[in-house]
């Protein structure tokens, strides 16, 4: 043949070519105690009775070279392998043979990653046939188009031993048995590959498990499917994944081998193998794909789970980092903002996509934003949130007595049982403040014997319910007051028999403007058929000066319908 090695050889950049042996290794025979590394070389259209274009007894690696069209008269048309074997990136095409047309292992321990098995012939045993008890792994590979008139058409696995299939893509093979996968005696394992549009998929009368692979015809196994892998080009070779492949994340990343061979050149053995058959990363998104390419395809971003906020008139929203409430499954893609569905509301997404939402003065309601996320795809995902601003929720009973009533010194909504006399609304002058809260507040004016005085005032029940919660609060200031002065919220249910009530007594003394806020709450146990604020005086000395009297509804329905009654 071309070159007989019976010691150490390193073969590269090199061409073996119409070549002949009448034995074995027509373009290449490496003895059996041998060691033979080829590089970067072709070996074609070489023949030999056994192993066309090398016939390898001994240790042989073979890496980014081709075996084409090589011819053997009986078995292995491009390879013929008696002792440890490597092939890395390889393409063994177009050869023939009677039996074996690509490679015939008949022993030793034998790895393929990255390789082309295709368009070999045979009689029987097509493109692989293993017939030896030692262990093979074949990684990222394809074997297509092998033919074989009888038995075999990709892989024809006898002898014994286990033989493991990853990350692999046997399709277009045919024979008149096993047109993809033929085994007896041999342990079979095959996990995230293709196997499909082959005359047949799996013969086996030996153990076969078959684990996150896609068979045409479905096969039992956990992870397998049978739907159509959706290859982008079958009738010209072009086996990467369409987009919408059901093939892509759907193999099993614990299944794929550690990089003992080091493909990317970092020395970390221990790795999972880092490319898929084209050198691109083996996993793209979260989970690896089944068969020899990893699919690139973009995925669209996910986004969830942007909250609802609910704020009161005059507050504000609180911005927010849209990008805590998206992934993307396609590392390195940028993803751009917008917002849908404001009206009223003023939204804005900085560059650093943090939104502020900004309410009209005085705005009341909500509104339903959808924020959307487009990646650099253009493929997108959005999700809802609503932003509601309610009204202050507070019943002013009195707006500060800056109304006066029909008759003065009565404020407007207010109403008295008794007459008044020196108790009055008193207002500020250029020379004269009664009260910081506005220009009017109301004054209890008390002399040393003098009967109780009330100002009332009901409050309109709309929106009342079961389980809402009052509370008091109000602006006072007294001088050199004594005896009593209160503020009283008053609900009724059916009667004043069954009134319950939230009390307050101003305190006695000297005092400025100062806010009280009883610490007793009401809760309605139903709805009530009244709701009446008292402010209340008795015999008492000094004076007492109230503005501000404000209820505020702690819970429940929205207080915008809780509006004082305002006497004509």
């Amino acid at each position: 043949g071309g070159i007989l090695n019976q010691g150490t050889m390193t073969l590269t950049n090199s061409t073996i070519t119409a070549n002949n042996a009448s034995s074995g290794g027509g373009g290449i025979y490496n003895d059996g105690s041998s060691q033979m590394t080829v590089t970067l070389s072709t070996i074609s259209e070489n023949t030999a009775a056994s192993g066309g274009g090398i016939g390898s007894w001994g240790t042989l690696t073979v890496q980014n070279s081709s075996i084409t069209n090589n011819i053997s008269s009986f078995d292995s048309g491009g390879l013929y392998n008696g002792g440890p074997l490597t092939l890395i990136d390889m393409t063994i095409s177009d050869n023939t043979a009677v039996v074996a047309g690509g490679i015939r292992i008949n022993s030793g321990a034998v790895v393929i990653i990255n390789s082309t098995i295709s368009d070999n012939t045979a009689q029987a045993h097509a493109g692989i046939s293993k017939v030896g008890a030692d262990p093979a792994l074949i990684i990222n590979t394809v074997l297509s188009g092998n033919s074989a008139t009888e038995e075999g058409g990709a892989l024809t696995l006898k002898g014994g031993g286990t033989v493991t299939i990853i990350n692999s893509t046997i399709v277009n093979n045919s024979a008149d048995e096993g047109g993809a996968v033929l085994t007896s005696e041999a342990n079979t394992l095959i996990t995230n590959s293709i196997l499909w549009g082959n005359s047949s998929e799996i013969q086996t009368s030996s153990p076969i498990t078959v684990t996150y692979s896609t068979v045409q015809g479905g096969y039992t196994g956990t992870g397998n499917l049978s739907s159509d892998p959706l290859f982008v080009d079958t009738v010209n070779g072009d086996y990467h994944l369409q987009d919408t492949s059901p093939a892509i994340n759907m193999g099993s990343n614990a299944a794929l081998p550690a990089d003992t061979y080091d493909l990317d050149g970092d020395n970390d053995l221990v790795e999972t193998i880092p490319y898929d058959y084209g050198n691109n990363a083996r996993i793209q998104s979260t989970t690896v794909d089944m068969g020899m390419y990893e699919s690139s395809a973009n995925q669209s971003p996910v986004v969830s789970d942007i909250p609802d906020q609910t704020i009161e008139v005059g507050t504000t929203f609180t911005t927010f980092d849209l990008d805590n409430y998206v992934s993307d499954p396609n590392p390195g893609d940028t993803v751009i903002w917008s917002a849908a569905g404001n009206t009223d509301l003023v939204v804005s997404i900085d560059a650093s996509n943090v939104v502020t939402i900004t309410p009209p003065v005085d705005w009341e309601g909500g509104e339903t934003l959808t924020f959307t996320a487009t990646d650099s795809g253009n493929l997108t995902d959005s999700d809802t949130a609503t932003f509601t601003v309610t009204p202050v929720n507070t019943l002013v009973v009195n707006g500060g007595f800056e109304t006066a009533g029909a008759t003065d010194p009565e404020a407007s909504g207010w109403t008295t049982s008794k007459t008044l006399s020196s108790d009055r609304r008193v207002c500020n002058t250029e020379t004269k403040t009664y009260t910081p809260y506005g220009d009017c507040a109301f004054r209890f004016k008390a002399k040393a014997v003098q009967p109780t005085r009330k100002l009332k005032q009901d409050l309109a029940l709309e929106s009342l319910a079961a389980g809402d919660m009052l509370s008091l609060s109000y602006n006072a200031s007294g001088k050199k007051l004594t005896g009593k002065v209160q503020v009283i919220v008053q609900v009724y249910y059916n009667g004043v028999d069954d009134a319950v009530k939230i009390k307050s007594n101003l305190s006695a003394g000297t005092f400025d403007w100062q806010t009280v806020t009883p610490p007793d709450t009401l809760v309605l146990t139903e709805i009530p058929v009244k709701v009446k604020v008292i402010v209340k005086a008795s015999q008492s000395t000094g004076q007492a000066y109230l503005d501000e009297i404000i209820v505020s509804k702690i819970a429940g329905a929205p207080v915008s319908m809780l509006i004082p009654l305002v006497q004509p």
